[in-house]
């Protein structure tokens, strides 16, 4: 029957937290682990700030509802213990060659300017993250790491380029030049590809954007195969990533900025363009979040040219959702 529901309604409904089981009832009376204030969930000697605790275990209740509650407590709680240790700032991956090995500067998009972008661009791939810090409204995430599957992630983001299939993407590379060539090389050997005739692909990538350096040059190759468009561009030392351990220490804010321009840009084919259109309302919202969120006062982003276009009402986009509906009522 919900095939027949607005997909919006759905979404809503998918975004409500889970009425908890008694065991979980249990949990949050304080039987298992110790709530701190109202931020912050202590369990086994792991620190989460609530929100991404419960995220946790619900994409891991998922992975593991085979068991019996007991059994996967003490599983959860080793595994939340090897996340952190997996993604401290200065780790690597280099146990399998097609690792994304480098996790040497982790800090990552805020969640505010992912969620906005996804609902913009109707994207659905968050492509580098980690469980800890990937905005969990993106209906598929990928990791470096083969073990997060725990928590419902893919592994390595850029085996999506070899899928047949419409790729909506969001990508927040390392801030390393050779893997931000990476990027810049797997979409151009999509676009040479057997699906770029027939599949849509939109990449919003946030990057640095100095004049003369490799990142522009790389744009104007793109440029040859696909559309390229300027979101938002903003002055260096006005735009602050978060913290890489946000996730644990519920401090958000950097306190300090990108020492070079940061741009926000858009990367699509044709068939893309035509088949999900952009919204503009989320677009207008995030604009005006970039401007109150300056380092510097008094700074204007420069928006996306299709600003003072009308809203655009997309097509309702039903990828993903069917899953996470039975995934949902898989676990009441």
């Amino acid at each position: 029957r919900w095939q027949g529901a607005d997909p919006k309604i759905l979404n809503q409904w998918l975004a409500l937290p889970d009425e908890p089981s008694k065991e979980e009832a249990a949990i949050i009376a304080g039987e298992q682990l110790k709530v701190e204030g109202k931020g912050f969930i202590e369990a086994g000697g792991v620190r989460l700030t609530k929100d991404r605790f419960w995220m946790l275990y619900r994409k891991a209740r998922t992975y593991l509802r085979g068991i019996t509650w007991p059994e996967f407590w003490g599983h959860f709680l080793v595994q939340l213990r090897e996340l952190i240790a997996r993604y401290q700032e200065g780790t690597a991956t280099t146990d399998r060659p097609d690792h994304f090995t480098l996790t040497k500067n982790l800090w990552c998009t805020p969640t505010p300017v992912t969620t906005l972008l996804r609902q913009a661009g109707t994207l659905q791939i968050m492509l580098f993250s980690h469980p800890g810090n990937a905005d969990m409204s993106y209906s598929e995430y990928y990791t470096p790491h083969d073990k997060d599957f725990y928590f419902g992630a893919g592994h390595n983001g850029y085996s999506v380029f070899a899928k047949d299939r419409d790729l909506l993407l969001f990508a927040n590379p390392e801030y390393e030049q050779p893997e931000m060539d990476r990027l810049f090389q797997a979409l151009e050997g999509w676009a040479r590809g057997p699906f770029a005739e027939k599949r849509a692909l939109r990449c919003v990538l946030i990057i640095p954007y100095e004049e003369g350096k490799p990142n522009r040059a790389h744009c104007a190759r793109l440029r040859e195969h696909f559309t390229v468009s300027e979101w938002f561009t903003m002055p260096r030392k006005t735009f602050s990533f978060w913290d890489p351990d946000w996730w644990r220490t519920g401090v958000f804010r950097a306190e300090g900025s990108a020492p070079w321009p940061v741009a926000i840009l858009a990367v699509e084919n044709e068939r893309a363009r035509k088949q999900y259109p952009v919204d503009s309302a989320p677009l207008r919202e995030l604009e005006v979040w970039l401007e109150a969120n300056a380092k510097r006062k008094g700074v204007t982003i420069a928006g996306y040219p299709g600003a003072d276009l009308p809203v655009i009402e997309a097509e309702p986009n039903w990828t993903g959702i069917g899953e996470r509906v039975i995934e949902k009522i898989a676990r009441r």
